[in-house]
């Protein structure tokens, strides 16, 4: 994690070799007593500054999630109050890149399921209505043949010879 402090007019004041190392410094005198605005890329330095001055205003902690160099961070603000006073604010940075790709592909996961899914009810449906329509298409004609061979064998158009007692039995 690379941890920073920054006093409330967003100059740093201390912060660890992951830090350093995130942004390309070599040593903290690098980067001591400069503002925000000299140190950190273009691109973040309103997201920080606003987080960093929403956890000023608020007197507690504040979260953001922002992307920089094809990493996604976590940055978490909070104020250092000495005196009742505001006089600076500690941050900690987290790179959360493995857990959002992983979020990412369960999501790409969760949207096939529910395809798969949609599909698998779609064709239930269809399976139940061809039943359906099967059965009762089916069920008046075999319904007749019953009849007839009940009818057969009952003897209601004749006498029937052995071997056609034979054959319905």
């Amino acid at each position: 994690d690379s941890i920073f402090v920054n006093d409330i007019d967003y100059n740093y004041l201390n912060c660890n070799r992951a830090f350093l190392k995130c942004f390309a410094y070599h040593h903290e005198s690098e980067i001591i007593s400069k503002n925000i605005k000299e140190i950190l890329p273009k691109e973040i330095q309103n997201i920080v500054i606003n987080n960093i001055k929403a956890s000023i205003n608020s007197r507690e902690p504040k979260t953001i999630t922002y992307k920089f160099d094809k990493k996604v961070l976590k940055q978490t603000s909070i104020p250092i109050v000495e005196n009742c006073e505001i006089t600076g604010v500690l941050s900690v940075s987290t790179d959360i890149t493995k857990e959002e790709n992983l979020k990412y592909k369960l999501m790409e996961k969760i949207c096939q399921l529910d395809t798969i899914l949609e599909s698998e009810k779609k064709l239930k449906s269809q399976k139940e209505m061809f039943l359906a329509t099967l059965t009762h298409d089916l069920k008046n004609p075999v319904q007749a043949l019953l009849m007839t061979l009940k009818m057969l064998k009952d003897e209601m158009f004749g006498q029937l010879n052995s071997e056609q007692k034979e054959i319905l039995t």
